[in-house]
């Protein structure tokens, strides 16, 4: 299902890149999102017994930091694929179609609009 794959290049320049086989997901990087968003959850509950497992009371920045970082990730595995093989053209034409298609399915709030 997951392999893991050593490019051709140069001995010290050699990097694993992970590649996954069809429409499967990583569970891993799902497991990670998850936790996250439940962290940022727990942080925005005022006087939670459960707010010092947290990352913001022990670093400079919370879990939204880490929910950014790790929906980066999943982008470079849902689309580093086509960069690679189909350039960026095509690559960015994906991402703005697959936006367009979830702007479409979500209602706008009242006091939000896109136009100006």
């Amino acid at each position: 299902m997951i392999k893991v794959v050593i490019d051709h290049l140069p001995a010290a320049a050699r990097i694993a890149a992970v590649h996954i086989d069809g429409d499967h997901r990583d569970l891993r990087v799902d497991a990670c999102r998850g936790l996250a968003l439940w962290f940022i959850f727990i942080d925005h509950i005022p006087d939670n017994a459960l707010t010092w497992l947290t990352l913001r009371n022990y670093g400079f920045s919370d879990t939204a930091e880490v929910f950014v970082l790790v929906s980066g990730y999943t982008c470079m595995l849902a689309y580093g694929g086509a960069l690679r093989e189909q350039g960026w053209s095509t690559t960015v034409t994906r991402a703005l179609r697959r936006f367009a298609r979830w702007r479409e399915a979500t209602p706008e709030p009242r006091s939000m609009s896109w136009s100006a």
